[in-house]
């Protein structure tokens, strides 16, 4: 006959023998267990250090391959265009030197979402201006957009689909200028790097963009 004390013990061994030791094999774990999933892919493509010039619509369009000297033909710019660039219309009708276009501080990012990475959000945390290693300035993103398959930018919320690309925009706060260069129109004459501080998920990353010339700002013409 087994005794109390013999009861206990055999529960004990019972026990002991049918807990999880962690040396097994995980086919009684959830479907892709201890895999790690794909995260989204994010380069900082572009960045025009210029200006402020508000909320513009028109942004610079994303890089692209150069079209093969073969089919490439040279497209005459239409009126818009023309006057965006600081033409007229109707040269017949312009009068006085024109006012140079206004070329806004922006930057372009690429991401790219394996098939299967999961869905996430890119939030920009923080934007440092850089000078031979050190931080000079603090620049704020915003109106976040992404060239869509019209040939245009259009307002995107940060999120990104698995086995999406998508090539992006943001409008930024322009360098002080004043403190840096002693003015916006001494701007080109200096070289930068950008850094870009993100999240598409639980931790923050970088990204950072070398020898970045400002662009050569013209003083405003009266007209």
């Amino acid at each position: 006959m087994m005794t109390r004390f013999n009861l206990i013990l055999f529960a004990v061994a019972v026990a002991a023998c049918s807990k999880d030791t962690g040396t097994g094999t995980n086919s009684d774990k959830a479907p892709g267990f201890g895999k790690a999933v794909p995260e989204v892919n994010v380069e900082l493509s572009g960045v025009t250090l210029a200006d402020d010039c508000g909320d513009v619509t028109t942004r610079v369009p994303p890089p692209s391959p150069p079209p093969s000297t073969k089919d490439a033909k040279v497209a005459k710019p239409s009126a818009a265009e023309s006057i965006s660039a600081g033409g007229c219309a109707d040269p017949s009708n312009c009068h006085g030197p024109t006012q140079p276009p206004c070329e806004p501080t922006s930057m372009q990012l690429s991401l790219r979402a394996p098939a299967d990475a999961k869905a996430a959000t890119l939030r920009i945390t923080k934007v440092e201006l850089l000078d031979g290693g050190k931080v000079v300035d603090t620049l704020t993103a915003r109106k976040p957009s992404k060239w869509d398959d019209k040939g245009a930018y259009v307002t995107w919320d940060e999120a990104i689909a698995p086995n999406q690309t998508i090539q992006a925009s943001y409008l930024m706060s322009p360098p002080d200028w004043n403190k840096l260069t002693g003015g916006k129109y001494n701007a080109h004459t200096k070289v930068f790097n950008l850094r870009v501080t993100f999240t598409t998920g639980n931790a923050e990353k970088t990204i950072e963009k070398q020898a970045i010339t400002p662009v050569a700002i013209e003083p405003a013409v009266s007209t």
